[in-house]
């Protein structure tokens, strides 16, 4: 299965050719973007975050997001 495989999001890319009697007339590329997962883990650090990391002023949270970034 491509989940075993695939370590996040995939762009697959198609070409595709047109040819009449020996002689190519079109070529088309596309390229579309792919998720073999319905939601992934990450992790939302800070904007604002200072450096050195401090860990009583920052704060780094777990977030779960569905393909398209929305939080779930």
């Amino acid at each position: 299965m491509l989940e075993d495989l695939a370590p996040g999001m995939l762009t697959a890319s198609f070409q595709t050719e047109l040819f009449e009697k020996r002689r190519r007339l079109a070529t088309d590329n596309v390229s579309v973007k792919y998720s073999p997962y319905t939601s992934y883990a990450g992790m939302e650090i800070p904007k604002t975050m200072t450096m050195p990391f401090e860990v009583d002023v920052n704060t780094i949270r777990l977030v779960d997001v569905d393909k398209i970034s929305n939080r779930r």
